[in-house]
């Protein structure tokens, strides 16, 4: 098939011994570039982007900001946070500004902030951002796109471990939780999340699944219980250590490699 480039086709034999010339046929209706496509929307939300909660692990009772950059050619109508204490609390609803106040950084520096009051030991506030624009009628952006079915999440009370080893974390909602220890061991279906990375690095939008083979899976009891292999994906435009997908794997074989190394060295 003709994509692009001349129409002219060669092939041959190493060594030239045998060549077989050709011309791909060209399609007389070449597209309309430039042209409206299926894609085309009189009117778009705001782009919504540099999510992120600070500080990523925040002690017991320690506000957390939530920012965000938030544009649109229209003009917004609001920005809006809106979080819940999961599993069972009513969502709340916070403006976030531009203005310098509230815990944001710089006025008019068109990222917007709000403040989730601290909250107690083990605590996980799951929230999301909602933004529409000025334009008539208005479009608006929701952060995660499909929420609140999604929503980012943020755990109170986790330390960073001494040490040089990174430290992985998925966290998740209690949902999605009851859902993964009903579900069958082999399903490669994923389960919504939160990665944080060491306490620098947080990204939404993930996703993770139990790992391994069948020798390892007949074991597995609970994301919680037996200590597992985990496969966790990431968004392909929010990528972790430059990869979107990383094991995290149970080392010894569940007892039977005593040196628990003999797995990773091998492979």
């Amino acid at each position: 098939k003709w994509l692009h480039g001349s129409p002219e086709m060669l092939l041959r034999l190493r060594g030239n011994l045998l060549e077989a010339p050709g011309i791909l046929n060209v399609p007389k209706n070449l597209g309309t570039p430039g042209a409206r496509n299926s894609r085309y929307a009189t009117n778009v939300g705001p782009a919504l982007t540099e999510i992120v909660h600070s500080p990523v692990l925040p002690a017991i009772n320690q506000a957390v900001i939530v920012s965000a950059r938030v544009s649109d050619p229209d003009g917004l109508a609001s920005v809006q946070l809106v979080y819940r204490i999961d599993p069972i609390g009513s969502s709340s609803t916070l403006t976030m500004v531009d203005n310098g106040t509230g815990g944001d950084a710089g006025a008019g520096d068109g990222v917007f902030s709000a403040t989730i009051p601290g909250q107690g030991i083990d605590v996980m506030v799951a929230f999301y951002i909602q933004t529409p624009d000025r334009f008539a009628p208005a479009a608006t952006t929701r952060f995660p796109s499909d929420a609140p079915a999604r929503e980012c999440l943020v755990h109170f009370g986790d330390t960073q471990p001494p040490g040089s080893y990174g430290s992985y974390r998925f966290w998740m909602t209690q949902a999605t939780l009851n859902h993964w220890i009903t579900h069958e061991k082999y399903s490669n279906e994923s389960y919504d999340g939160t990665v944080v990375y060491n306490n620098f690095r947080v990204i939404y939008n993930a996703a993770s699944h139990w790992a391994g083979s069948p020798a390892h899976t007949k074991l597995y009891d609970s994301p919680m219980g037996t200590n597992c292999d985990y496969q966790i994906l990431v968004p392909a435009d929010d990528l972790l250590l430059a990869e979107n997908s990383l094991r995290i794997q149970q080392p010894g074989l569940f007892g039977s490699d005593d040196t628990a190394q003999n797995e990773q060295i091998a492979f």
